[in-house]
């Protein structure tokens, strides 16, 4: 297995988010070596569109490897602060991702016919939101643009979806401004409908399949269940799997995720950016925004006090997934 690949989404002089600092997003790629042409699976770890979350990073994306897929762990600009929206940068980074393993499939071993992406939560709805939205995504590059952006399927763990009723609002602050649900302009209330993203699905969206535990209290399950429905009404094969218990964010879900082995820790690399820019004085942070950004980067660097209490009803999902994208395959 060759896992030191990196592969930049941007070049330096086509990046410019302001809170990146030397932060650049990309993709860590962990390629078979034996020549042979397989499918891939793009891992979109969540994380409120915040930051890139390490525990849903290799402890899933090997399972994937394991089951003969090239896997590419996707790391993305987020706004940890809420602080400069985002708006459609992530769907672009992720679009781009897309087209680049399609445009270089030969020297990754890829079949650009069979590349699914795999998001989670925050990064199920940047996953979900290439679903719906890939024809309308375009690329600063004119070769690039001319690659369509369109992964062959997906899997959606706890995604966020809706931006209505069942929102994660937070999530959608990061993507569109702290303040866009008080904002009642009509250009506000476009931003947030067009990310609704269950309101865009048509008959074309790629197959998906997608989990959600119903005790989930931080993105309720109904954001999958809106989703499910769309998917059925519009005839996309897909499959949904409602576990009966479970917190939000349970990744894997398996004691390799519990114990905290396979979390990449350059998931972070943004996060250390912004610390280091609050440190030297690059970026204004208050004492308590560098405590809070300090103490959220050291619990997962250090493997600290957050509990990880795996569910064996759970656990099974990425086999089933795996399952799924197998049929899905087979009649390509």
């Amino acid at each position: 297995m060759n896992n030191k690949v990196f592969i930049p989404i941007w070049k330096a002089e086509e990046y410019s988010y302001p809170l990146a600092f030397d932060f650049r997003p990309g993709m860590h790629a962990y390629l078979h070596d034996d020549g042979s042409m397989r499918p891939v699976m793009i891992v979109v770890p969540g994380g409120a569109y915040k930051m890139v979350s390490p525990a849903e990073s290799w402890s899933v994306g090997h399972k994937f490897y394991d089951a003969g897929y090239n896997v590419f762990i996707f790391t993305y600009t987020t706004n940890y602060f809420l602080s400069k929206p985002l708006y459609d940068l992530p769907r672009t980074e992720l679009a781009r991702a897309v087209r680049l393993i399609k445009r270089d499939a030969d020297a990754y071993n890829a079949d650009p016919d069979r590349i699914a992406v795999c998001g989670f939560s925050a990064g199920g709805h940047l996953a979900a939101s290439l679903l719906v939205h890939h024809a309308d995504t375009p690329d600063p590059d004119e070769e690039l643009n001319g690659i369509s952006a369109r992964p062959g399927a997906a899997v959606l763990s706890y995604p966020v979806i809706s931006s209505g009723r069942y929102a994660h609002t937070e999530s959608l602050q990061a993507l569109l401004g702290r303040n866009i649900y008080e904002c009642t302009d009509l250009n506000s209330l476009k931003l947030l409908h067009y990310n609704s993203l269950e309101e865009w699905v048509t008959k074309d969206v790629s197959p998906v399949y997608i989990w959600h535990t119903i005790s989930d209290d931080v993105v309720p399950v109904e954001n999958t269940l809106m989703f499910e429905q769309a998917l059925r009404d519009n005839g996309v094969l897909h499959a949904m799997h409602l576990y009966s218990h479970g917190p939000h964010g349970l990744s894997s879900s398996d004691e390799e995720w519990s114990s905290r082995v396979s979390d990449d820790m350059w998931c972070l690399d943004q996060m250390g950016e912004l610390i280091k820019a609050g440190a030297s004085g690059n970026m204004s942070l208050t004492d308590q925004e560098k405590k809070v950004i300090k103490d959220d980067y050291d619990d997962y660097i250090n493997r600290g006090p957050m509990a990880r209490d795996a569910v064996k009803e759970v656990s099974g999902w990425c086999r089933e997934a795996i399952d799924f994208l197998d049929e899905v395959w087979s009649v390509r």
